[in-house]
């Protein structure tokens, strides 16, 4: 990106087992380790 700060929001919509056993908590690391706002 020229002149951008980056991504700034990024929305998941994933729903059911698969989610909270496997994508969860990856994806949750991956924000906070970024510095950014997990909110579930």
């Amino acid at each position: 990106m020229v002149g951008g700060r980056g991504v700034r929001l990024v929305a998941v919509n994933i729903d059911g087992v698969l989610l909270n056993d496997t994508f969860s908590p990856v994806i949750h690391r991956f924000v906070v380790g970024r510095g950014g706002v997990w909110s579930a």
